[in-house]
């Protein structure tokens, strides 16, 4: 017998009958184990030519109720239809999400501070490269999404002979929304610079996290930001809407045309987009020739078609941050364009040092002049027809 058969017997239990010899053998229930199922492969990714059917699910995905963050792997039509196995062994696939790709660079540390009280406000500058700005005025704006910017504004060096009146010239004012990677700090000596060379009021503001503006930078922040910075000019500063011009460089291109689209922004006088982005995707996914539209950030093309006012686009064609074709889509996709610049042989930053930069500026801002003055012809016209009718 076997060392286990001795052990039981002298302890006086019964022995565990040996289990049954041959092939014909049954095991026993205890012992049978089902096979073990192998893992489900992932399914391939839809083919080119389910492209097509691949849109309208995405769009059905969308609309469907607790959808608004994700897409279902069965509507995206991946796994056949409803999927039998458990939620948390499908594959999910992972929206792309350009508003956190497309980053924004705030200076840091800031160039700037601002100090002094309310009404005397000043412009400190952080190191000796940034010049001090006596000559502008100094804002702290509160947004409805609860920061504090910072906004500034140079006038005119000379006033418009005769007021703005018939047959005289407007004094514009520019609303500058910088470009990526600066602030209010680094921008005043440019916009110094334009007020000189057009004889124009400059404003320029931060956006939230930029430079000693609170809050954190982003997309819809941004558009809010710029519509506060406008309520400031035509509000406190008593400027009438039709005289100012939004001017959007590179990412500012971005909340400058949805305010210009925007009913806060409908009656501007002139718009003007440098280096303007087509839209975020079209930046980081230029092969891309279709997604869903609620992917996508700053939709300047789309903006670009609700714009009443004269659109100037400025870009150059050697651009190698914002392709030359989102300049060309945004101009071709303007409700009302003007003549746009396209600068041969240029980068995203030598637009404002080539020769043809301020002749075009000048030449925008004598363009909306004619166009006020015609206007205003007009309704003249019509009013003194009016006196007539009323008195025959």
């Amino acid at each position: 017998s076997s060392v286990a058969g001795e052990r039981s017997v002298a302890s006086g239990a019964t022995p565990a009958p040996a289990p049954p010899r041959g092939r014909h053998r049954r095991p026993s229930v205890a012992s049978h184990q089902p096979p073990t199922a192998a893992p489900p492969e992932p399914p391939p990714p839809p083919s080119r030519d389910g492209r097509a059917r691949l849109r309208r699910r995405l769009c059905q995905a969308r609309a469907m109720p607790g959808r608004r963050h994700g897409i279902a792997a069965d509507a995206m039509g991946w796994g056949g239809g409803r999927a039998t196995a458990p939620a948390r062994d499908r594959p999910r696939p992972r929206p792309l999400s350009p508003r956190s790709k497309l980053a924004f660079f705030p200076p840091t540390p800031p160039t700037y501070t601002i100090v002094g009280a309310p009404g005397r406000l000043s412009l400190k500058p952080a190191h000796a490269s940034v010049p001090s700005a006596p000559d502008a005025t100094l804002a702290l704006l509160p947004t409805p999404h609860g920061s504090t910017i910072v906004a500034a504004y140079i006038p005119p060096p000379f006033a418009a002979p005769g007021g703005g009146g018939a047959g005289q010239r407007v004094t514009r004012t520019i609303m500058l929304s910088h470009g990526n990677a600066l602030d209010v700090g680094q921008q005043l000596p440019f916009c110094r610079a334009l007020a000189a060379a057009l004889n124009v009021g400059v404003a320029s503001y931060d956006y939230s996290g930029y430079g000693a503006s609170t809050g954190k930078p982003g997309a819809a922040n941004a558009v809010r930001d710029a519509a506060a910075a406008l309520g400031w000019l035509t509000g406190p500063l008593g400027l009438p809407l039709s005289s100012i011009v939004l001017y959007g460089q590179s990412i500012g291109s971005g909340p400058t045309a949805a305010l210009a689209a925007s009913p806060a922004g409908r009656g501007v006088g002139g718009v003007v987009l440098h280096s303007p982005l087509a839209s975020g995707l079209r930046v980081l996914r230029p092969a891309w020739a279709w997604w869903p539209p609620w992917l996508d950030i700053f939709p300047v093309a789309a903006h670009a078609k609700k714009i009443r006012a004269p659109l100037l686009v400025l870009h150059g064609a050697a651009d190698a941050v914002v392709p030359v074709a989102c300049g060309r889509d945004v101009h071709a996709a303007a409700a009302a364009p003007a003549a746009p610049l396209f600068l041969d042989g240029v980068g995203h930053d030598g637009i404002e040092a080539a020769p043809e930069y301020l002749p075009r500026l000048k030449a925008f801002l004598g363009e909306l002049d004619a166009a006020a003055r015609g206007a205003r012809a007009d309704a003249a016209a019509k009013e003194r027809e009016g006196w007539r009718g009323r008195g025959a």
